[in-house]
């Protein structure tokens, strides 16, 4: 825990540090947000606000990550292959996020984005893909779930798949609809991955421990520029799950 609290700390600075940046990059680049006519009248303030902030979560938690496994990910481990799945999952929705941003931006649909539809036809198969690489790839619990009043996990086999699937479509969007009032969908993904930290410190799954309060450190940074009056919009690329 004392290293994962470290990494936290460090990927907070990189985060605070990057913003700027980010920031000054979005703004020539004019990728700010759009605000339909028949929105709400409160949200019109948010005109021209850079969106695509979850790059300045997703930049510093890759870069930590890699840094910290680049053994394990060359040398092709158990624990290489595991740190894999949060990256891949991080890397796939702020692609598919950003896509969605910058249609808002300068696609047809301006101030919409692409359609749920769209996204889902992306998301469904590459999630369903993640999922199947957990299973053969035989990631810890991977075909395992936990029952109630049971104490040994209970092997489901490949109806796993699509079930895990599905939790990670779910949090991944749901992370996504929360991102509307300035500093909601920070803090909530700040207070969730302390959560998944501790989950996994209790399952010894240390390198889980470590990607998760990297995830932390960043996201707090991310609510220094994202706190009211917000100074980026995370939208989204914000899905870090």
């Amino acid at each position: 825990m004392d290293r994962a609290l470290i990494l936290a700390s460090v990927s907070f600075l990189l985060a605070v540090v990057w913003g700027p940046l980010l920031i000054r990059i979005l703004r020539h680049y004019r990728v700010g947000k759009r605000i339909r006519i028949s929105g709400p009248s409160d949200h019109k303030s948010k005109m021209g606000t850079p969106t695509m902030g979850g790059l300045m979560i997703v930049v510093p938690v890759i870069l930590i990550t890699v840094v910290l496994n680049i053994y394990n990910l060359l040398g092709r481990t158990l624990i290489g292959r595991s740190i894999l799945v949060p990256m891949g999952v991080m890397v796939i929705y702020a692609v598919i996020g950003a896509i969605d941003d910058l249609a808002g931006v300068r696609g047809v649909r301006r101030g919409l984005g692409l359609t749920a539809g769209h996204k889902l036809l992306w998301e469904i198969p590459l999630t369903l893909g993640i999922a199947l690489f957990m299973l053969v790839s035989d990631i810890q619990f991977a075909g395992q779930v936990g029952v109630p009043g049971v104490t040994e996990m209970v092997n489901v086999g490949w109806i796993w798949v699509p079930m895990a699937a599905f939790m990670i479509l779910w949090s991944a969007n749901a992370v996504n609809l929360t991102d509307g009032l300035d500093g909601l969908a920070g803090i909530i993904v700040a207070s969730a991955f302390a959560g998944y930290g501790v989950i996994a410190r209790l399952q010894g799954q240390f390198y889980l421990i470590r990607f998760c309060f990297t995830v932390v450190g960043a996201a707090f940074a991310f609510l220094w520029y994202n706190a009211h009056p917000a100074q980026m919009l995370g939208n989204g690329c914000f899905c870090p799950c």
